[in-house]
């Protein structure tokens, strides 16, 4: 089942597993409905479980409503990322694009999706039960705009993340990327069962 929808989505999900769904309730609380969300999800059980949980609109493929998405967050697992970004691709504008794919470097999610707009975010497994915090990586090319969280979407979620952040030199496979960013999630974050 795809819900119908008249706005456009500003954050999109590519994957609607548990970890979309932590963040997703955590958007939802801060914002006060999904109407501005879009998963991607190909399980109808969990479209149909997101849409009447979280109010977000729900589609079993990537299509021209990722288009206009100001965020479009990639939260499907490593070994598909590559078979998820191609899906998509023809439909990517020129979003940011937030992945929390472990173990994929930035130098690749930046191929795969054919844009230097790219953060990586390193959630662990503690935010699924609302404590803990994620590592935070991007693109040397990422402009200051997208940085700075002008955007209503991209305040949004850097807002859900928290306000304790610090900058901390992350790793990548044993090799030090670039300084990212620490972040506190809430203790509110949970998937809510």
């Amino acid at each position: 089942m795809d819900t119908n929808y008249t706005t456009t989505p500003s954050i999109v999900f590519i994957g609607g597993g548990q970890m979309a769904s932590a963040i997703i309730a955590g958007l939802v609380r801060t914002s006060s409905n999904g109407s501005h969300i879009l998963v991607v999800e190909p399980v109808e059980t969990q479209r149909e479980l997101l849409a009447s949980r979280y109010g977000v609109h729900t589609s079993a493929v990537a299509n021209e409503r990722i288009e206009q998405a100001e965020i479009v967050v990639w939260a499907v697992k490593p070994q598909i990322f590559r078979e998820a970004a191609s899906a998509a691709l023809a439909h990517l504008g020129g979003a940011l694009h937030v992945s929390i794919a472990a173990g994929i470097p930035i130098e690749a999610l930046c191929a795969l999706l054919q844009t230097r707009r790219v953060v990586r975010v390193m959630p662990n497994t503690s935010a699924l039960v609302g404590a803990g915090v994620t590592g935070m990586t991007a693109s040397k090319e990422l402009s200051h705009a997208d940085r700075a969280g002008r955007s209503v979407a991209v305040r949004d979620w850097t807002q859900l993340l928290g306000r304790g952040r610090r900058t901390l030199g992350c790793g990548d496979r044993g090799k030090r990327e670039r300084p990212c960013l620490c972040v506190p999630f809430p203790g509110s974050l949970s998937i809510g069962h």
